[in-house]
């Protein structure tokens, strides 16, 4: 799977175009403030119907324009798949083959993508949610039975939450459903997760030996609940819970916690240190789809020059060429990433806004 053509219109400082992409790396260079993020936002808001920056939606819509569109054509076995979206300030509309879908769950199966740029290293230092969200796009992709499982969760969870804004300190009786409901799927939902982190470990092992072999980093996965069945802990906790308003255990208070030495890594590592672990465990993430996926990763690198220096860049590059991924590496000259000489690829200039392949 790769790849083969995307579309733009209207989608901030990028001109109205057409662009075929290569199979293998494409490297997009250009002056800062020419739309090189631009376009890895346009390719990563295909794949997954967010932006990497954008809180709100609109806000990547060119000035003067009403709408953006952003569409492409996807190589799977020799057959093109058609995926489009199309943004105006209230509504979005993503059709796949002519077909509308509001499942973000499609794209993502059509379209898996990651990104590596500037803020990576915050899937270390901000909050739990950040690495959740990074274990649940493995697991989504390691197993597809972990969406609808996660979607019932969901359902429970909300229902449950209803019930304690109500602030009702007395159990009530329809809360038992409920919580045999959020202890079946949680159950379910750990069994997914324990096996992606295994695999995750391992690869993160290998990739933070090339990467920091100076530095032991530990990795563990918390659940977000004791060590009693989660239907217990929710009828003991019901009266805290109350009190707070929401339910504090559960998977979706799961963390992956990394450690140097016993202390938090966000504690330990320097700025350096932390944008390369950020990097290894997003290539990590890159061998576990790998070894299991039956389609292509998209792998969109943002600015690597300006973030590693010579030697950590080249040995990053040797790792993205381990890969079943289809690259897309933003730079502000070629020269700054002479690997490519070993690659096949395809080299495209910004400038203005306006994408021209040289």
């Amino acid at each position: 799977m790769s790849l083969s053509e995307v579309k733009l219109s209207g989608f901030r400082n990028l001109t109205e175009t057409d662009v075929k992409f290569h199979e293998n790396w494409n490297v997009i260079t250009g002056d800062n403030a020419t739309g090189k993020t631009s376009l890895l936002e346009a390719l990563y808001y295909l794949g997954r119907g967010r932006s990497f920056r954008a809180k709100n939606p609109s806000e990547m819509i060119q000035q003067q324009q009403n709408e953006l569109v952003v569409s492409g054509a996807v190589s799977i076995y020799q057959e093109s798949v058609r995926i489009g979206i199309k943004r105006d300030k209230q509504s979005t509309l993503v059709r796949i083959n002519g077909e509308t879908t509001s499942s973000a769950a499609q794209l993502a199966r059509y379209i898996p993508i990651l990104f590596i740029g500037p803020e990576s290293h915050k899937l270390i230092t901000e909050g739990p949610a950040v690495r959740r969200k990074f274990m649940d796009w493995g697991v989504f992709h390691l197993n597809e039975n972990f969406l609808p499982i996660w979607q019932r969760y969901q359902t429970a969870l909300k229902q449950r939450n209803a019930l304690l804004r109500n602030n009702n300190q007395t159990l009530p009786a329809s809360l038992n459903s409920w919580h045999i409901t959020l202890q079946d799927t949680a159950d379910q939902i750990d069994v997914m997760r324990e096996e992606f982190i295994m695999m995750l470990e391992e690869a993160f092992s290998k990739v933070l030996q090339i990467l920091l072999p100076e530095i032991e980093i530990a990795l563990s996965y918390k659940k977000g609940w004791g060590d009693n069945e989660l239907a217990t802990i929710l009828d003991n906790e019901w009266q805290s819970d109350c009190s707070y308003g929401h339910t504090r255990s559960g998977p979706h208070r799961a963390d992956i916690q990394m450690k140097v030495n016993g202390k938090p890594a966000a504690e330990r590592l320097s700025k350096g240190q932390l944008k390369l672990t950020s990097i290894a465990l997003l290539i990590s993430q890159s061998y576990v789809f790998g070894e299991t996926a039956v389609s292509q990763l998209l792998l969109l690198v943002d600015d690597l020059p300006a973030e590693l220096d010579a030697q950590n860049r080249d040995i990053v590059l040797n790792l993205f060429a381990q890969l079943d991924a289809q690259l897309f590496i933003t730079a502000t000259d070629i020269d700054l990433l002479p690997m490519l000489k070993k690659q096949q690829h395809s080299h495209f200039k910004l400038e203005q806004g306006n994408i021209s392949q040289t």
